[in-house]
């Protein structure tokens, strides 16, 4: 497992310990997907909700990520730099 998986599951914990913020939240999904979320679900041991859960932190921290990456990339100097 990589760090980023296990930032992934740390962000999936938090949110799914925090009952404080727990809401019911209908979400529609077509049946194909849920199908294929829960089989994906049922095979790696958790609840569909998890899963969700999991998915949803995980494209938030890759979106975070590729937001942040860019600046990151504009503060190292370029390979060959004119001198």
């Amino acid at each position: 497992m990589t760090n980023l998986d296990e930032a992934y599951l740390e962000k999936s914990r938090i949110i799914n310990a925090d009952v404080s913020l727990r809401r019911s939240f209908p979400l529609r999904l077509a049946r194909s997907l849920r199908a294929m979320a829960s089989a994906l679900a049922s095979r790696d041991g958790v609840s569909l909700n998890y899963f969700i859960s999991h998915a949803v932190a995980e494209k938030i921290n890759r979106l975070e990520h590729d937001k942040v990456a860019p600046e990151a990339q504009g503060r190292q100097s370029p390979p060959f730099a004119s001198r």
